[in-house]
């Protein structure tokens, strides 16, 4: 059952494990990164993730930093980013995740709603492999649905 595999990435100890632990009870094997460098070393091994949790902030790092690899190595990867930025913020780095090439489904504000990171997750696990999809990526949103709250 645990054959998917999730990274995610944040500097703090306390929100990364309840971040996995959620992962984890939705079926993934995951893999905790608490710095860039950390991250870097996980995306440039031959490990395939189906979903990347990537804070933004991470100390005097930044998590967007990551996406040029992402686009690059794991293009199918399904990526939740979250931030505790403003709205203004968030629909930037939607735009600039998006730019990259990064399959972002889902950006979500901090504190993070435990009920809508544990929907995202299963909509990656449910997605992994869409039926008829052109490039193998996972469906996004709508516009504008990646950085709104989960209803």
């Amino acid at each position: 059952r645990l054959n998917a595999r999730m990274l995610v990435v944040d500097d703090d100890p306390a929100h990364r494990s309840i971040i996995a632990r959620i992962g984890f009870r939705a079926g993934f094997q995951v893999v905790e990164a608490a710095s860039l460098a950390t991250a870097l070393a996980s995306l440039q091994d031959d490990t395939e993730f189906a979903c990347l949790v990537i804070d933004l902030f991470l100390g005097a790092e930044c998590g967007g930093d990551l996406f040029s690899l992402i686009a690059e190595r794991h293009p199918r990867s399904g990526v939740i980013i979250i931030t505790g930025a403003d709205r203004s913020a968030r629909k930037r780095s939607e735009t600039d995740s998006i730019d990259a090439g990064v399959n972002v489904v889902g950006i979500l504000p901090k504190p993070v709603d435990l009920e809508c990171l544990r929907r995202r997750f299963e909509q990656v696990r449910g997605s992994a492999m869409p039926q008829g999809a052109r490039d193998g990526r996972i469906p996004a949103q709508a516009e504008g649905e990646r950085t709104e709250a989960c209803a």
